[in-house]
């Protein structure tokens, strides 16, 4: 067999031709356990290599190996000690393994060179900045040779500024023991009689150690008695004014130090320049700290007398003078310095007479005529208008300045003042005050032209780069908080338009006009939009905005005059139209009411919105027969009203409230035919059949099942026409639920919609409540996990969670709800209510002002907040709740809405209930927990 090995050969001999030479250091038979041995076979032939064969490498003799044939690079000169072996894998990796040690400690090495080289720049640096500094004390030392004895002296004592550690004297106090033996040793031999007759010695130890003991403890008692009052138990003695006033002491005697050595500073630095004033003045300054006043008006003295042209010095010796001194000292300061602003100002103050201040700006104007600070203190001081004038007639020839001008007109008399304003203009032609006063001169006195031609030419006459177009804006503010409308008014007439491109003016002068409001300039911002509806009178926006303005801001003829111009500029604008005919009816004027409804008619026949506002009228008046006629004829006319699915709805909110149920039944089944995308309509259509469901009372089976055929069909149709309609879908599985009183079909209901619209939070909520309704809480518990998986940010679904939760874990879900919802109001309204069952009243409340901050049209929460304020809050509590509530005005919410749309309480036009009366019958409805 092939397998085999023939006979005569050796089986090792064998495998080597089958397998190849075996590697280096192969041992057969190792894995079992099998040791080496070296045999002949392993070792070779002993003959002498033949041809073809390399002889082995003789062994190096001793005389190769010795040090002096060695070489560093090279090794041994002459001699391979590893010729014949083989470079193997082996080998590969062990010279890898040494090349990234190699590398890693070439690595290490380089990092800790370059540490030490910026250790040592470092150092470098160091030690030149120190050899520059020593180079300078170095160049001084010549000088040294000219120091005096008393300046050697002067230098200051070196302090102490070393870490080292301190030794401080300890104090222990003497035992008992050591006095008492004091006390025997001082006593004279002459009383050893007196010694012999008294007690024994230890006695005698004792007793007068009680003594000094009963003695040191009166003393405390003592000490104790007088630091405290009256009271049993309280005591006067402040701890932390104790320590204070230990700080104090210290800070005290550490200022000391600082005192003297500041002194000594600036001593030597008023001796180095006599004449630097600010160092006479930290000197004076210095010595005022220390509480040493007489030695701060010596310097400041001498200060005075090496500096005299210092204006600073002499402010700060008038400061420090006596009051009977100050006088004088300003009466040399000014000598010195007569051009001084400050020193005359400061002169004219120390007077307590008018008659000499008014004498003292009298010589400071003569030496000074250009300032305008002394002018303007000289003219206050003035006893009569006159005397003002007069002044401000030679001021404004001294010093021209514009405010100076205006000061003088304003004193003037009317032409006077028109003549001095007509100089400043031609003076100050760049400063828009100057002309703005000239025009308000002339609206004082009635001439609104003059006033307008003047603002005019003030414009045009300031470049963009005296006068912008927003500082023109604030120019018309300042004159509207004056009193000058009118002047406002021509300043944005003639200034608006400034600078602004045409397709920008519409838009920049609405929000210029917002600003106003926002500021409270309302007159200025209505001449604002006067001006914008001038240039644009097509834009029923700005007429809107326009009548918003004088609504709130305005009287009712104003706000009536706006909107009458607004309907002739603009009349196909049913929106301005239905404006102005409310404020008609709000204001009891239903005729004129029903005229402009009858002239926008003529402009707007095919509005529904002009339908609807008629039928609304004649309604809210009751006249409902008129307000039948108004819709039937939008009904049944040719033009685009008859397809309005408003004016249907309208119809039928019209039967309900007048009670004909019937009628309404057939209008909306007339309605859904003609608009039968209008889920509204749908609805109601529903609404309706159970309304009247919960009214019949079918006596046999047969009619109860066909009515029921009757309500699907009905469903199946709306949901047919509306599939995307969620309000649709949960109408449907209410019939089935409460009418129909199928809750399989309820189910399956809600789970079609769910397929139709996935991820939809309202229908998951839908077949939660289901559950919960009917006493599945276990299904419920499933089918809201299933939902916060699809939704998981929706509020509802997590305030239905939150409770759902046991007491016990309501708290950990509702931090689980408001991390995942941060800024939802339904979380944090189910979050209030959590607090609120737990009796952590501050906690809820400051949850429900969360809830309304993030979401206030949600009425739900205000009426769950207003009742928790009327069960746990104060009267001004509820109070805030309720104008919060009426100042939001909320239209949402199931509770809300369900009060909102009762039939009892709406009317054609919405709501008859104000908010707060919806409020607070939503809030009786609020499941609480007591």
């Amino acid at each position: 067999m092939s397998g085999h090995t023939p006979a005569g050969v050796n089986t090792f001999t064998a495998m080597k031709r089958k397998f190849g030479a075996p590697p280096p250091g192969y041992i057969p038979g190792k894995g079992r356990g099998a040791t080496g041995f070296i045999t002949r076979s392993d070792v070779g032939s002993a003959k002498a290599a033949g041809a073809g064969e390399e002889a082995p490498a003789p062994a190096p003799d001793a005389a190769a190996l010795n040090d002096s044939n060695y070489d560093q690079f090279a090794g041994h000169q002459g001699l391979n000690l590893f010729k014949g072996s083989k470079f193997d894998q082996a080998d590969d990796d062990a010279d890898k393994v040494w090349q990234s040690v190699e590398a890693h400690l070439g690595n290490r090495r380089k990092r800790q060179r370059e540490e030490r080289e910026k250790a040592a720049a470092k150092e470098e640096e160091q030690q030149k900045g120190l050899k520059d500094h020593l180079r300078n004390v170095k160049a001084d030392q010549s000088k040294l040779s000219t120091i005096t004895e008393d300046q050697w002296l002067a230098i200051p004592d070196a302090i102490d500024h070393t870490i080292k550690k301190r030794k401080y004297d300890l104090a222990t106090p003497m035992p008992d023991t050591m006095k008492i033996r004091a006390f025997k040793d001082s006593q004279s031999m002459s009383d050893a009689a007196a010694v012999a007759a008294a007690p024994p010695q230890g006695a005698e130890q004792v007793a007068d150690i009680y003594a000094w003991g009963s003695g040191r403890q009166s003393v405390l008692k003592q000490k104790l008695s007088l630091m405290g009052d009256s009271v049993t138990g309280q005591t006067v003695v402040d701890a932390t004014g104790y320590l204070s006033q230990i700080e104090n002491k210290r800070a005290g005697a550490a200022s000391v130090e600082d005192t003297k050595r500041a002194r000594e500073i600036h001593r030597g630095l008023v001796r180095d320049n006599p004449r630097n004033g600010a160092a006479w003045i930290a000197l004076a300054r210095v010595e005022e700290g220390a509480g040493k006043l007489s030695a701060a008006r010596e310097a400041i003295a001498q200060g005075c007398e090496h500096a005299p042209h210092t204006e600073e010095i002499w402010m700060e010796a008038v400061r420090l003078s006596l009051p009977q001194n100050a006088k004088s000292v300003v009466a040399k300061a000014v000598k010195h310095l007569p051009k001084s602003e400050k020193l005359w100002c400061k002169a004219a103050a120390l007077e307590t007479e008018d008659n000499k201040k008014r004498r003292v700006y009298q010589l400071a104007l003569e030496h000074v005529p250009n300032s305008l600070r002394l002018w303007k203190e000289a003219i206050d001081v003035q006893p009569d208008r006159d005397g003002a004038k007069t002044l401000l007639r030679c001021a404004v020839e001294c010093v021209d300045r514009a405010e100076l001008w205006l000061t003088l007109a304003k004193l003037e008399s009317y032409e006077n003042a028109r003549a001095v304003l007509t100089t400043a203009t031609q003076r100050h032609r760049t400063d828009p005050a100057v002309w703005v006063a000239a025009a308000q001169l002339e609206e004082s006195v009635g001439k609104t032209e003059s006033m307008e031609r003047i603002i005019r030419k003030a414009v045009k006459s300031l470049s963009p780069g005296h006068c912008t177009r927003e500082s023109w804006i604030d120019v018309a503010k300042e004159s509207e908080a004056t009193g000058y409308t009118g002047c406002s008014q021509a300043v944005v007439f003639n200034a608006i338009g400034l600078d602004l491109e045409m397709d920008q003016r519409e838009h920049v002068w609405t929000e210029d006009a917002e600003r106003c409001l926002h500021s409270g300039h309302v007159k200025t911002a209505r001449a604002i939009f006067a001006h914008a509806l001038q240039c644009y009178p097509q834009r029923d926006a700005l007429w809107a905005k326009a009548a918003d303005v004088e609504k709130k801001h305005g009287t009712y003829e104003e706000c009536e005059a706006i909107l009458r111009e607004s309907v002739q500029h603009c009349p196909k604008a049913d929106d301005l139209w239905l404006r102005y005919a409310k404020e008609k009816w709000l204001h009891g004027e239903v005729d004129a009411a029903r005229n402009i409804l009858a002239e926008a008619f003529s402009h707007n026949p095919n509005s529904e919105h002009i339908w609807v506002a008629a039928a609304k009228l004649e309604a809210e008046n009751g006249h409902s027969d008129k307000a039948r006629a108004i819709l039937e004829r939008a009904r049944t006319g040719a033009g685009t009203t008859s397809k309005s699915a408003k004016i249907w709805m309208k119809s039928a909110k019209l039967e309900r409230q007048t009670g004909n149920r019937d009628q309404e039944r057939k209008i909306l089944a007339e309605a859904v035919k003609c608009c039968p995308t209008a889920e509204r309509l749908w609805l109601m259509l529903l609404q309706w059949e159970e309304a009247m469901a919960s009214r019949r009372t079918e006596a046999s089976a047969e009619a109860v099942k066909a009515k029921r055929a009757v309500y699907r069909t009905l469903y199946d149709e709306a949901i047919r026409k509306n599939p995307d309609s969620v309000a649709l879908w949960k109408m449907a599985s209410h019939l089935e639920e409460a009418v129909c009183k199928d809750l399989v079909k309820a189910r399956s209901i809600l789970e079609k919609s769910r397929a139709r619209l996935p991820r939809n939070d309202e229908l998951w909520l839908a077949t939660v409540r289901l559950e919960v309704r009917h006493g599945q809480k276990v299904k419920a518990a499933q089918d809201l996990s299933k939902a916060l998986q699809e939704c998981p940010a929706s509020g509802c679904l997590w305030a239905q969670a939150v409770a759902m939760e046991p007491p016990e874990s309501r708290r950990a879900r509702a931090a689980d709800a408001a991390k995942k919802c941060e800024k939802d109001g339904r979380v944090y309204c189910a979050i209030a209510r959590t607090f609120w069952a737990e009796r952590k009243l501050e906690s809820a409340r400051k949850s429900f002002q969360r809830a309304v901050k993030y979401d206030a049209d949600l009425g739900d929460t205000w009426a769950s907040w207003y009742k928790f304020e009327v069960q746990h809050g104060t009267e001004e509590q509820k109070a805030a709740v309720l104008h919060q509530c009426i100042q939001a005005d909320p239209h949402h919410g199931e509770g809300w809405i369900a009060v909102t749309k009762d039939a009892a309480n709406c009317t054609l036009g919405g709501c008859r209930l104000s908010t707060e009366q919806v409020l607070k019958e939503v809030s009786l409805k609020v499941d609480d927990y007591e």
